[in-house]
């Protein structure tokens, strides 16, 4: 959990602004941060669990579309040399695009014989290309200090066991049910359940009529 401090606006973009403006108007708006372990094999992997990250985000009614933002910062690397962040990538897409470009050219430098640097590069979605904006600070220089007017919080096995119970359908469990319950193939359940609004509509839908008619209109022609 974090506190977002200010947006730093740069007029002319990122690299050709002579200066930075600070917009502190979504100062104090509490964020979640969601890290994975650095178990992603491909940019359309990363793409691919982004979409399902929103998927469930969506069904644990805890995001709105259109009212809150996902943000995405990334980190690549190849195997035995250092691994790069790259930030200011707005998209799913875009994510992909990023993280192939980087990756090629991470490849590029070490097959001159160079070693890629630990450091923060930005997106530039108008010509699909990284830049440099800074080197990586280690742990020991972002000088981290507790903060001691919070409380540290420790959650229990019974408190995460008791929340877990009370998750809603979530899409895995979704896809499962629609093959056993309504007899669908894997494909067309998983499409259902790609979409929150959709999947509602089937349940409601095939009550009245065979599920298989019902899903082949509600993935096709709808």
């Amino acid at each position: 959990m974090e506190e977002d401090p200010a947006a730093l606006v740069h007029e002319q973009g990122m690299h050709e602004s002579n200066y930075c403006l600070i917009d502190y108007n979504r100062s104090g708006i509490p964020l979640a941060e969601i890290v994975t372990e650095p178990d992603l094999e491909s940019p359309g992997e990363a793409r691919e669990f982004l979409d399902l990250l929103l998927n469930l985000l969506n069904y644990l009614e805890v995001f709105v579309q259109g009212k809150n933002s996902l943000k995405v910062d990334t980190n690549i690397s190849i195997k035995g040399f250092e691994r790069v962040e790259v930030k200011n990538i707005t998209g799913f897409k875009a994510v992909e695009t990023a993280l192939k470009f980087e990756a090629e050219r991470q490849k590029k430098l070490i097959a001159e014989g160079k070693k890629p640097i630990r450091e923060t590069r930005a997106f530039d979605e108008s010509i699909g290309k990284t830049r440099s904006l800074r080197i990586k600070e280690t742990e020991e220089d972002y000088g981290y200090i507790f903060e001691p007017d919070l409380s540290r919080i420790e959650v229990s096995e019974a408190q995460i066991s008791e929340l877990r119970q009370a998750l809603p359908e979530l899409p895995e469990e979704k896809i499962k049910r629609l093959v056993k319950e309504k007899g669908l193939s894997e494909y067309d359940a998983r499409v259902l359940a790609s979409d929150l609004e959709l999947g509602k509509l089937f349940d409601e839908v095939c009550k009245k009529i065979p599920a298989e008619i019902c899903a082949k209109f509600l993935t096709r022609e709808l």
